[in-house]
């Protein structure tokens, strides 16, 4: 059972009774807008998604922890597309709107990114950001993540394309 523990947050994973509380975070519309989450987001995608990520961690395709602030779950961060022939995965994470702008998020990316390097034997963690989401890009960015271009119609949602940043973060050079 993976549980890293920070100053203000503890990563974990999570269990069938974290699903009220991430359904409860997850169900906003600025979370899907800049997120693959749809809008409206139920109790029973938040039971789906665990169905989902415990099939994906059996196979070890991915790997999706927690954020646990005072005792419940407010978001979650996860690495997607975990390719270990090539030691490399893509980083998703989001977090509950009331919990912005309190740093959880690059408290969570820095313990996390450290936990993909050391223990996961990563070498490269790369993330994808829409260029509309400024926050995101910047706490990236704060975390060493480096941009390394812009990918043109890159994914699509909801019967539309997008643009979006790719971040990119290697072992090296997170341990300066």
């Amino acid at each position: 059972m993976i549980k890293i523990i920070g100053k203000k947050i503890t990563l974990r994973e999570i269990v069938k009774s974290d699903a009220q509380s991430i359904a409860r975070y997850a169900a906003d519309e600025e979370i899907s807008k800049y997120t693959l989450i749809p809008y409206p987001y139920s109790i029973q995608d938040a039971f789906d998604f665990l169905e989902l990520i415990a099939e994906e961690k059996k196979q070890k395709s991915s790997l999706h922890l927690g954020l646990d602030y005072k005792n419940h779950v407010v978001g979650m961060i996860g690495l997607n597309i975990i390719n270990h022939q090539h030691k490399r995965a893509e980083l998703g994470y989001w977090l509950g709107k009331d919990f912005w702008q309190m740093k959880l998020m690059s408290e969570a990316i820095r313990l996390f990114t450290y936990f993909c390097f050391e223990h996961e034997k990563l070498e490269r963690i790369y993330a994808y950001v829409n260029p509309d989401n400024i926050s995101s890009w910047k706490i990236l960015e704060s975390c060493g993540f480096e941009r390394e271009g812009l990918l043109t119609k890159h994914f699509r949602k909801n019967d539309k394309q997008y643009d979006c940043y790719i971040y990119g973060l290697t072992k090296e050079t997170f341990n300066k």
